[in-house]
């Protein structure tokens, strides 16, 4: 549970982005992948606005140029044409999908069907990450990946590929709105800094005020940190409760004993752990989801959260 002026935290799990972006249209506080919390959905009017349609297919090696937005809520790309690798860029394609080559003969993302949509999309992507990058990187990584459909108007040309890029979350940005780091001119470099270090991408958060019993989202200055550089908070795991957007909020004891389970091995909370989950206002807004976390540094002999 958070204090009352917490938003729900940007998150980095692609799973999320790739089914609720889809239902953004039918759900109005939608469900989100973060990380012990979730972000929220743009409104209308703060979405951004197309500005051009690339005019061939997607390619392999592809660099682009987006907002962190565009990643979360796009299902097909509106934004400018492929750009030169070695300028600014905050994403690259690095594999085009033939998820959908066969079937789906009418356009599958649009509608209540895109539950199995955004899943075979997001599956597809994360497998082929797996084989660019040489090794498994975990579901809440600072490295995402995120597809990009063709529009409606291309899927009745025939288009049926799944464009698969990569983004990357950007060290000392805040959790609450995240930025995307510029990739290298060469996405091999990305590669070579996971075989080098395996935690090279992974999840971490400095909190400059310390230690929060429920976790880092407590701390309004919370910010993305280097897994590799002794970092205050690192999360261990991550988990959906049990049922969808229109299931009842199953009760504080329910909550809190899942919260045991998925963390604590069905024991109590122990420092230096934490766990950060939702109570029921913010189960009513969308949020479902439980992040387990670690704060690395030594704990302060008082347990209770500076708030």
């Amino acid at each position: 549970m958070r204090p009352d002026w917490v938003e729900a935290p940007a998150c980095s799990l692609a799973l999320l982005w790739a089914i609720m972006r889809l239902l953004q249209a039918a759900v109005c506080a939608a469900l989100v992948a973060t990380l012990g919390g979730c972000f929220l959905l743009p409104t209308a009017d703060e979405q951004p606005k197309p500005t051009a349609t690339p005019d061939a297919a997607p390619q392999v090696g592809d660099c682009w140029e987006g907002e962190y937005t565009s990643y979360q809520t796009w299902t097909y790309w509106h934004g400018d044409e492929p750009i030169d690798c070695e300028e600014r860029h905050q994403s690259y394609t690095f594999a085009i999908s033939d998820a959908f080559e066969d079937g789906y003969d009418a356009y599958p993302f649009g509608g209540f069907q895109l539950d199995e949509t955004g899943l075979i999309a997001y599956d597809a992507c994360r497998a082929l990450l797996t084989d660019f990058l040489g090794a498994e990187i975990s579901g809440w990584a600072r490295l995402e990946t995120s597809f990009f459909a063709p529009s409606a108007a291309e899927w009745r040309e025939g288009a049926r590929w799944l464009r698969c890029d990569l983004m990357l979350l950007k060290i000392g940005s805040s959790i609450f709105e995240g930025e995307l780091q510029r990739l290298p001119d060469d996405a091999s470099e990305l590669v070579d800094d996971l075989d080098e270090n395996d935690d090279a991408f992974d999840f971490c958060v400095e909190t400059p005020d310390g230690w929060y019993e429920l976790g880092p989202y407590y701390s309004a200055d919370a910010y993305y940190a280097d897994c590799t550089v002794d970092p205050m908070w690192r999360i261990l795991d991550f988990a959906y409760m049990p049922g969808d957007y229109q299931t009842p909020y199953p009760g504080d004891a329910a909550v809190q004993q899942f919260v045991a389970d998925t963390c604590f091995s069905g024991g109590p909370t122990v420092a230096p752990f934490a766990a950060d989950y939702p109570d029921e206002q913010l189960w009513k807004d969308g949020w479902s989801n439980v992040s387990c976390w670690k704060y690395e540094w030594e704990v302060p002999e008082t347990t209770l959260p500076p708030v």
